[in-house]
């Protein structure tokens, strides 16, 4: 018979256990057998539940169901979220699995709640069968799949993150990092009102060695441009700084920035599906220069667009 007949029982697994466990008492004696004996003892036993909730994908329910126990334990939400493996042979990567589905339960328990929210305690508990009866052949500890479980346990891995705070970091720390704290402080900065008067003094810090890393000091000239420019520094501004600091040749500085919008208006063009011929991309580039003020010459030597077409250009964006 078809698997999509009446009489195909697509997963007799998830059937036995979900009529096993359809009333309370049931609940608490599955609790009682396979729950942790530290959290036993400290839950809630009334407020123990089993979920509709499942975190599996119809891909591997054949080989594994899931079970969702809610609980109160000491003023505080938990589950237990426990597996029941099927497969015949044991799956290795067991752990891989549990953080998967402890991170989708969640996100699911956090939609709608306020991102402050605590987070839900949670469980594990792995119900194993084996048809050829055999014991369950690996750790059950996270770290033991790691080459050196003492050095995973010892740094914190899954257990917390490290933090680098540029905000509460001395700008004189900072500053003992070599090529690294320009990036710092832009990252620190940036977002400041006097963001371009501090690019100005790294940039004169850090003088003697931008000119000799070759084309970083574009990458620093398209990140001022992207986002310190944002706060009402013209690039002309940004233009005469890199031209005065670095002793830049200012058509290299504007090809430069030139460079930068005619990605913007590429990309914009990708997004939205449409094919920019070159002479269109030219012409959007053109526009944009000339909104943020730059001479015709100049829009000309670079665009290579005819001067005629880029003082049409110019009246249209004035009647606009």
């Amino acid at each position: 018979m078809s698997k999509k007949g009446n009489n195909y029982l697509t997963n007799p697994h998830d059937l036995l256990i979900k009529a096993s466990l359809s009333n309370p008492q049931a609940i608490q004696e599955f609790a009682k057998a396979y729950f942790p004996l530290d959290i036993l003892e400290r839950i809630d036993m009334p407020s123990l539940k089993l979920t509709n909730k499942s975190y599996v994908t119809d891909e591997l329910k054949e080989f594994h169901n899931d079970l969702v126990f809610s609980f109160k334990i000491e003023n505080q939400q938990g589950y237990a979220y426990c597996i029941l493996e099927h497969q015949s042979t044991p799956d290795f990567l067991m752990h891989l699995r549990f953080i998967k589905y402890n991170v989708a339960l969640i996100e699911d328990y956090l939609k709608g709640k306020n991102e402050t929210t605590p987070w839900p305690i949670i469980v594990n508990i792995c119900l194993y069968h084996n048809p050829d009866e055999k014991p369950y052949p690996y750790s059950t500890c996270v770290y033991d799949q790691f080459k050196d479980p003492n050095i995973a346990r010892s740094l914190g891995i899954f257990t917390r993150f490290h933090l680098g705070d540029l905000n509460s970091i001395p700008d004189k720390t900072l500053e003992s990092h070599g090529s690294i704290n320009l990036m710092e402080k832009l990252l620190k900065y940036s977002r400041r009102r006097d963001a371009f008067n501090i690019l100005t003094e790294e940039l004169e810090r850090n003088r003697s060695w931008l000119l000799t890393r070759e084309n970083y000091w574009k990458v620093i000239l398209i990140y001022s441009t992207h986002v310190i420019g944002k706060k009402g520094n013209s690039e002309k501004k940004l233009v005469n700084l890199f031209k005065d600091v670095l002793s830049k040749n200012e058509e290299e500085i504007m090809t430069t920035i030139a460079q930068v919008i005619e990605k913007r208006g590429e990309k914009r063009g990708e997004e939205r599906g449409e094919k920019k011929g070159v002479q269109k991309n030219k012409l959007t580039v053109a526009k944009n220069m000339l909104k943020k003020g730059y001479d015709i010459n100049s829009i000309q030597e670079i665009t290579e667009l005819p001067k005629e077409t880029i003082e049409n250009l110019k009246k249209e964006i004035k009647k606009s």
